[in-house]
């Protein structure tokens, strides 16, 4: 076991914490300023919030394939503009290579993607099913069942309240949780396929490697970011000159907020569009028949077979309006970022956003409102505003203490580059 770097989660708390911070100093020394912690503040979100703190999901119309794949097989791609500055950086690695000014080394010498982008909406399937069935397996331990599609909701909103912060269920909440990450997103690659836990590997093979400055610098020179935790990745910095000057290629862009806007798009009304039909496959995966046992006079012992309410599709959405859909999914929206909303305040964010829709049908416009009401990042754990909130929480104790003699109060930024 290493002295001082992390090569599994089974050791203490204390000296995991000891560890990582030796890991995260070591791994950022250096001239150049483009390894960066992507796992604090704002940058937690890279590429998958607009600067409005909206969730937004990548155009796949303009994903385009990697030539300088690990594999033949496997098929990688990301953003057009991000594919074009690897595929130019690995040119010059191998142009590099074949002059002797690089040495052998497994992934910095000819560098080749491993892996790149992974479709959120593939990933949220996946997640929804096994989500699906653990609300179905904790129903079926507390002996609960349910006989319609209302009855269902009654049982499980008061448990979403207070799980859906951790867990979300909708498309949009899981973009912004830990289930989705920088890869879903066409802006990252991986150039290789190493273990994402043991950081004295990630010393071993990437820091000491002979390549690592060369490797290091040549990403900057091409606007890309190095993810400190995951040294092997590489993330475009929207706000360089050359991940601009690729863009134009392609779009008109000259800042990072047009590029999202260019390729990305809006997520809520995205999810939205499929929201129904996560609620029926939801019902039809918990709604099962179950037996009832009743008393008949005399003591008799009758079991009856329960069978809930079925519904097709079709039927199920014309069963319940536009207006039920847009209530339910503004609760749970609400229970996903601000779980502890006292209930009037809840209710009139939910009464503002059906009466914006009464009066205008535009569901952008809809969900926009209603994610610049409950999704800003500023108290989010991780978030820059909660770093800064606790660190002057705890000067104020101090100061109040007599501990320090003063005090001063900054506020961060929510910049899109990386340095």
């Amino acid at each position: 076991m290493s002295q001082y770097f992390a090569e599994t989660n089974g050791e203490t708390s204390k000296k995991l914490f000891n560890k990582r911070v030796i890991y995260r100093s070591v791994i950022r020394q250096g001239p150049t300023n483009n390894i960066v912690q992507m796992d604090v503040a704002e940058k937690i979100f890279y590429g998958r919030l607009d600067p409005r703190f909206i969730p937004i999901t990548a155009k796949k119309s303009l994903l385009t394939n990697i030539t300088n794949t690990a594999s033949d097989l496997t098929q990688l791609s990301a953003a057009n503009f991000v594919v074009d500055l690897f595929e130019q950086m690995a040119a010059v690695f191998t142009r590099c290579a074949q002059q002797g000014q690089l040495q052998n080394d497994p992934f910095l010498t000819n560098i080749k993607a491993h892996k790149a982008f992974s479709d959120p909406l593939e990933l949220y399937k996946e997640y929804r099913t096994i989500y699906y069935d653990s609300i179905g397996g904790l129903l079926i331990n507390q002996n609960i069942n349910v006989t319609s599609f209302e009855h269902m909701m009654r049982v499980l909103m008061p448990i979403f309240k207070q799980t859906l912060k951790s867990q979300p269920i909708t498309y949009t909440g899981f973009l912004k949780s830990k289930d989705c990450s920088v890869m879903s997103t066409g802006l990252a690659i991986e150039i290789a396929d190493s273990d994402y836990i043991n950081d004295s590997e990630k010393i071993q093979t990437f820091k000491r490697s002979p390549n690592w400055q060369f490797y290091v610098n040549t990403c900057n020179s091409f606007g890309f970011m190095v993810d400190a935790n995951v040294p092997w990745r590489i993330i475009v910095d929207l706000e360089s000159i050359s991940a601009l000057q690729a863009c134009s290629v392609y779009i008109t862009s000259d800042s990072a907020v047009q590029t999202l806007g260019n390729y990305f798009i809006n997520a809520p009304e995205y999810g939205y569009s499929f929201f129904k039909y996560s609620m029926y496959l939801l019902y039809t995966t918990i709604a099962q028949p179950f037996n009832k046992v009743e008393v008949c006079v005399g003591g008799l012992l009758v079991k009856e077979t329960v069978t809930p309410e079925t519904y097709t599709f079709e039927e199920f959405v014309s069963k319940y309006n536009e207006r039920y859909f847009l209530e339910l999914y503004t609760k749970l929206r609400i229970y996903e970022e601000m779980p502890n909303l006292p209930s009037e305040l809840c209710d009139r964010v939910v009464g503002r956003v059906l009466d914006k829709y009464e009066n205008n049908n535009n569901l952008d416009y809809l969900f926009t409102y209603l994610e610049s009401q409950i999704n800003k990042t500023f108290d989010k754990v991780g978030s820059a505003g909660y770093l800064v909130d606790g660190r002057n929480k705890r000067r104020l104790e101090d100061f109040a203490a007599g501990n320090i003699s003063n005090i001063t109060v900054t506020e961060g930024g929510n910049d899109f580059s990386g340095y």
